[in-house]
């Protein structure tokens, strides 16, 4: 009765274990076919954004981007940039001459926590850096404050308190 029971999970297990593999299989096929036309594999351009009390100041990782392959749309809460990068490899041969377009897209979308003023953005790509400054609308005043250094007129001891003293007993 345990044999019967046991060769059938067996079975179902070792059907499903090919299933598997083959679905394994398909996957990298596909997904190799993939990665070897984009040769170039997936990357996120860093993004670092600074508050600068009355304006923000945001730094994209662009590198090999064009400024005519950026657009910024901006309002006053949010700012949506994407960059598209278009190259041509060509391969010239002995009989054969073979061209590769690549198209490489990027898209970021990120809220401000004030309000912006849209119409004062200013930017400069540089070096493959995008630096995107923005002025808040209603920018928070600041406050200097200076520290104080204190210094002890006597040293203070730290002794154990009673409850460590029994608890290694």
């Amino acid at each position: 009765m345990f044999d019967d029971l046991f060769s059938d999970f067996e079975k179902e297990f070792k059907r499903m274990k090919e299933e598997m593999a083959n679905m394994r299989k398909r996957f990298n096929e596909q997904m190799g076919k993939t990665l070897k036309d984009l040769k170039t594999g997936i990357r996120l351009p860093r993004v670092h954004t600074q508050d600068m009390g009355n304006r923000y100041v945001v730094k994209v990782e662009l590198p090999g981007i064009k400024k005519e392959e950026v657009m910024l749309y901006i309002n006053e809460k949010s700012m949506e940039l994407e960059a598209t990068a278009r190259k041509v490899a060509e391969k010239v041969g002995k009989q054969m001459h073979e061209t590769k377009a690549m198209v490489n897209k990027f898209r970021k979308m990120m809220t401000f926590p004030e309000e912006v003023d849209a119409k004062s953005v200013k930017t400069r790509l540089e070096n493959g850096i995008l630096e995107i400054i923005v002025s808040k609308k209603y920018p928070m005043p600041t406050k200097t404050i200076k520290t104080k250094t204190i210094r002890a007129k006597k040293k203070i001891a730290v002794k154990p308190s009673k409850s460590r003293k029994k608890s290694k007993k």
